[in-house]
């Protein structure tokens, strides 16, 4: 690969900064852009068109929650390694790591558990359960929390001593133990603020998980940095925002449910008895929570098992490189906030119609506003990483290798939320388990060999296996269809004019920063053509209509 050179190590870096914020700046203004009077609606097929501008709406929302969210994590991800470098940023991703993931398993699939209940019992008239549907869920959370807690206090030097490289295993136990009180909060705070979702509306999830909590990180870790803190002030600034975002979430949710109760209550149906609930709930939310923690496990298992094997330097480099793959997601991340609770409420009352009409258009949708940016980063990844230092170019190999392994991932769209909303929690905690199980053994097998490349190989097989399976279930057992004649064009175009373009210059003129320049320069307004051109095969104008015609008043509240 072509090193740069004509630019200053710093002017590489504000100028790749450009390609991050770029997209999420373009993703925000497409959300809220208005669109003329007249242009073309979707086609009303079974009362779709107004669900769908609804999760336009929804979504708009969600993209923006999801963009600050996305910013604040890569800003997060840039202060860390420019203010610990690639080895004390290893170590500080690794104990991020652990966190992330014993967080997803001491949720239980509680927060899934609670949308999904909440949706069904709105939809079904049975109100008059909820308050011992909460019961029946925080109660084993916040125990499983406690113990969580306190298991990873007392193991922290063991964990340490397994996880991580010999010259960072004190600072590394040091920051686990420090994080593991947080734990009780990170989880009962995630499942509460999941579980207003299923109230409608996203503004208490985007205003608490996707707006204070990741910018409150940002601030707080940049001002410990900016004074020249380091140690286990980082992870403490991290953390911190949990204690307010936590009592936040469960004061909002326990006031949705007492305006639900005013307004429902009177016609719902009598309370079953506990028991009965909390097997129903349980059932269900047993396997969301086995997928959820084998999820996290996947994504974040790569990290530890790089610095326990490689170095925490290494694993510094791959998680800044993830953090690219992870951050990239965000229209995804907008579309399942928005689709969730309609398809859901879709499938209980058994439209399934509307329930692949919601999912097809939001696949489309997912594509061509996605695909182009792993496009950008496989073919010129080692500028794009510039951002984050110097000695973080290492990881563009790695880097291309998830990037077309997102693409699949996109294409299929939120094929585990479908399957979700379908009450098919355990087949997506099989899909899981099976992508782990490939991910482990391929980690295994090729990190001490090939480093970060490897890894990356491993965790793209685990995506192509989970995301293959679940198009299967859904698409053959389900019978549900989400892909049609909007996602083979928006693929088509992307690919030919992110993904040859990009690679016909690459090969040409290298990967200079000019050269990169050159490329998002022409691809750019050619890719807004093309999306123009096409807008109605797309059905764009159902997404953008949504948005511009939004006035105050103009539609009912939701509640939260």
């Amino acid at each position: 690969m072509t090193a740069p050179t004509a630019s200053t190590p710093s002017t590489s870096r504000c100028s790749a900064l450009f390609l991050p914020l770029s997209y999420f700046t373009c993703l925000l203004l497409w959300s809220s852009l208005p669109l003329p009077a007249g242009c073309g609606r979707l086609a009303d097929r079974s009362g779709t068109a107004g669900g769908t501008r609804a999760v336009a709406r929804s979504g708009a929302l969600g993209l923006f929650g999801a963009g600050v969210a996305a910013v604040g994590g890569f800003t997060l991800t840039a202060v860390v390694t420019h203010g610990l470098g690639a080895a004390g940023a290893g170590v500080f991703f690794e104990a991020f790591a652990l966190f992330t993931i014993l967080a997803a398993i001491g949720t239980a699939g509680a927060d899934t558990g609670l949308l999904y209940t909440a949706t069904r019992s709105r939809a079904l008239g049975r109100v008059a359960e909820l308050r011992r549907v909460m019961a029946v869920a925080f109660g084993p959370v916040v125990l499983a929390a406690t113990v969580l807690a306190v298991s990873l206090y007392a193991a922290a030097p063991g964990l340490a001593g397994l996880l991580m490289d010999e010259a960072h295993r004190d600072q590394g136990a040091d920051q686990l133990a420090l994080l593991a009180p947080f734990l009780v909060c990170a989880i009962t705070g995630l499942v509460a603020v999941q579980a207003t979702r299923g109230f409608g509306g996203l503004r208490i999830y985007v205003g608490l998980q996707q707006l204070a909590l990741p910018l409150g990180r940002v601030a707080l870790v940049a001002a410990v940095l900016a004074f020249g803190a380091r140690g286990l002030a980082v992870p403490l600034a991290w953390a911190i925002p949990l204690l307010l975002t936590c009592p936040l979430a469960l004061w909002a949710l326990y006031g949705q449910l007492r305006r639900t109760e005013r307004a429902l209550l009177p016609a719902s149906a009598p309370a079953r008895p506990v028991r009965e609930i909390a097997r129903e709930f349980w059932s269900y939310a047993a396997g969301r929570g086995f997928a959820q923690a084998f999820t996290q496990s996947i994504v974040w298992f790569d990290v530890i098992i790089v610095g326990a094997m490689r170095s925490a330097h290494e694993a510094g480099i791959y998680a800044a490189a993830s953090r690219f793959v992870t951050t990239g997601t965000l229209a995804m991340q907008a579309m399942r906030l928005a689709i969730q609770p309609q398809v859901g409420a879709a499938l209980a009352v058994g439209d399934k119609r509307r329930a692949e009409d919601l999912y097809r258009v939001s696949t489309q949708w997912i594509t061509a506003s996605s695909w182009p940016l792993y496009l950008v980063l496989a073919t010129f990844g080692p500028q794009v990483l510039r951002v984050f230092g110097e000695e973080f170019a290492d990881g563009a190999d790695a880097l291309s290798v998830l990037s077309v392994a997102m693409l699949l991932n996109l294409a299929t769209g939120n094929v585990n939320t479908v399957l979700l909303m379908a009450g098919k929690s355990r087949w997506t905690a099989v899909n899981t388990v099976v992508a782990l199980v490939v991910n482990i053994g391929l980690n295994l097998l090729l990190v001490p060999g090939h480093g970060i490349v490897g890894a990356a190989i491993a965790w793209s097989a685990s995506i192509v296996c989970e995301q293959l399976m679940g198009m299967y279930e859904v698409r053959v057992l389900l019978a549900l269809r989400g892909h049609g004649r909007g996602f083979a064009v928006s693929a088509a175009m992307a690919a030919l004019v992110f993904g040859g373009g990009g690679l016909a210059l690459r090969l040409a003129l290298g990967t200079d920063l000019w050269v990169l320049a050159l490329y998002l320069a022409l691809a750019v307004p050619l890719y807004a053509a093309a999306l123009w051109r096409f807008r109605t095969v797309l059905e764009l104008p159902a997404l953008l209509s949504a948005v511009g015609r939004r006035r105050p008043g103009r539609h009912a509240r939701t509640t939260g």
